[in-house]
């Protein structure tokens, strides 16, 4: 009878150790899942650490699975990858002729045109300009998500840059009386930061603000505390809350905006500019004032 129980005990004990066993297994490969799921890209499988039967079928038919997911999310990264290159490659090779057409039309004497012929002319220009930003956003956006877009950093004076940029569109402001307010440090305000992506930055704000802005612009630029701070804020009865967080997705216009040239990518291409230069950027409405803030 002892021999019995004892035999009993020993095989409880098998049992209950390899029950143990299979739950911590289980476990393992539960997070084994988890970050194979992570990582879709990655060739991995989910294995289980004790033998056993059905739990090594039910895994071999999950490997099965991650197996086709794995093979379409590479298929579909091909693709996109693909499609980036040949966004760029178009984009590039419409800008030559693009600036030719626009050189030719600077080139007509307008004083030797009719009225009609010079609005014409005007059309004209005012097209190819717009294609011309769509293509050059195109190609930025297709460079800037690309893996071998790189940085050039160097010591640039944001607020000497912010001004030279801010007179190129001091037409523009006219045009459609906008106040602009500027608000700026007394001193330079140096930082390490990439010469085209800050003229992008800068750029992009500006056209916006010129969208969106109803009658005046305040231009803020600050430095304290390790770190700087740029304000662009407008006046904005057009925009509401629902806006706001569509702002920097990519093709996302207002529809009711006045400026039907826009491409929907500026903000997007400024977000992607500003963090990979390690810096945030964010659009908060206030009072029915548009106020994006970006800080290095």
């Amino acid at each position: 009878m002892i021999f019995i129980l004892m035999g009993l005990g020993v095989i409880g004990l098998y049992f209950a150790i390899r029950f143990f066993a299979l739950q911590e297994s289980i476990k393992k490969s539960n997070e084994n899942l988890k970050e194979v799921l992570k990582d879709l890209e990655a060739n991995r499988r989910v294995r289980i650490v004790v033998p056993n039967k059905k739990m090594e079928e039910f895994l071999e038919t999950v490997n099965e699975y991650l197996e086709v997911a794995q093979n379409e999310r590479i298929h579909h990264l091909r693709k996109e990858q693909e499609f980036k290159r040949q966004i760029e490659n178009v984009s590039h090779d419409l800008r030559t002729p693009l600036t030719a057409v626009l050189g030719y039309i600077n080139l007509i004497d307008l004083d030797t045109l009719k009225q009609d012929e010079k609005e014409y002319i005007e059309i004209i220009k005012k097209k190819a300009k717009a294609l011309q930003r769509l293509i050059s956003h195109f190609y930025d956006l297709s460079r800037l998500e690309s893996s071998n877009y790189q940085l050039n950093f160097i010591e640039i004076d944001i607020k000497k840059y912010l001004r030279e940029i801010l007179l190129t569109y001091y037409q523009e402001f006219e045009n459609r009386h906008i106040d602009v307010n500027l608000e700026l440090e007394e001193n330079a305000v140096l930082a390490k930061l990439d010469e085209e992506a800050l003229e992008r930055i800068l750029t992009n704000l500006i056209q916006n603000a010129i969208k969106y802005a109803e009658s005046d612009l305040k231009i803020t630029l600050t430095q304290g505390n390790n770190r700087i701070q740029i304000v662009f804020e407008n006046d904005s009865s057009e925009l509401c809350e629902e806006d706001i967080g569509h702002l920097f997705e990519r093709f996302y216009r207002k529809d009711s905006s006045r400026n039907s040239q826009s491409t929907g990518l500026g903000l997007t291409i400024t977000q992607y500019l500003v963090e990979a230069m390690g810096g945030k950027i964010k659009a908060e409405l206030l009072n029915q004032r548009l106020r994006i803030s970006i800080i290095f």
